[in-house]
C-alpha cells in the first residue's frame, strides 16, 4: 500500500480489496485492444466459484490502465480486458498443497523478454479465507486471486505477456500469451469513408 501512495495512486479502502468488473472483460484471445500507452498487467490465479465454493482455477492477468490510477482505484480495473488461460484444474486437484502453486509473468518490452514476476500464492490469502472476505458470491463468480510483488524497478508497459501458473507437486503448468495494441484514438487514422 505504501508503494501505491508512493506512485500517486488512490489507495482502495481495504486491504485486500475487490470491485465487481464487467464479465464481458474476461477473454481468452491472444491479443487485446487498449485505448491509451499507460496499460499492463499483473498475472494472478483466478477461480472460477459455485455456490458450494471454488470450483476450478486457471491463470489470467488484471490488465488495467495506469494512467487512470491517480484518481480511481476501481476504474482502471474496468477500462481493459482481462486475459486468461482456456485451460482450468479442478480446485480440489490443488487444494491441499495451493501454497506450493508458483505464479510467473514474464513480459517482452522494446523486443526483449524479461521475468517480472515470480513466486508462489504463499504470500496472498488462502482462496476459502479470500472467499470469506466478499460480500456476495455465488455461481458464475470469477475471481481474481491477487497479484505478487514486481522484480522490476522502472514502469514499463509491455506489448506482450506470458503468464504461467505452475504446479510443481503435480508437475504440470498452465500458460497464457498475449500482445496488446493500442487503438489509435485520432480520427484522422481513420479511413476515408469510415
Amino acid at each position: 500500500m505504501a508503494e501505491l501512495k508512493k506512485q500517486g495512486m488512490v489507495l482502495p479502502p481495504t486491504n485486500p480489496w475487490g470491485c465487481r468488473i464487467s464479465s464481458s472483460l474476461l477473454t481468452t484471445d491472444h491479443l487485446i485492444e487498449v485505448q491509451g500507452t499507460q496499460t499492463s498487467g499483473e498475472v494472478e490465479v483466478l477461480a472460477f466459484v459455485e455456490d458450494s465454493g471454488p470450483r476450478w482455477i486457471s491463470v489470467g492477468s488484471d490488465h488495467c490502465d495506469r494512467s487512470a490510477e491517480s484518481f480511481s482505484h476501481n476504474m482502471p480495473k474496468q477500462l481493459c480486458p482481462k486475459p486468461c488461460c482456456h485451460t482450468v484444474w479442478p480446485f480440489d486437484e490443488v487444494k491441499d498443497h495451493w501454497d506450493q502453486l508458483v505464479l510467473q509473468c514474464r513480459v517482452k518490452a522494446q523486443l526483449e523478454w524479461q521475468t517480472c514476476q515470480h513466486g508462489n500464492v504463499s504470500s496472498q490469502l488462502a482462496l476459502p479465507d479470500l472467499l470469506e472476505l466478499i460480500a456476495c458470491h455465488g455461481p458464475g463468480l470469477v475471481l481474481f486471486c491477487g497479484t505478487i510483488p514486481f522484480a522490476l524497478d522502472e514502469e514499463i508497459y509491455p506489448e506482450s505477456y506470458e503468464l504461467m501458473l505452475q504446479d510443481p507437486i503435480l508437475k504440470r503448468q498452465l500458460t497464457h500469451q498475449y500482445d496488446v495494441v493500442v487503438v489509435d484514438e485520432r480520427t484522422d487514422a481513420l479511413p476515408a469513408g469510415a
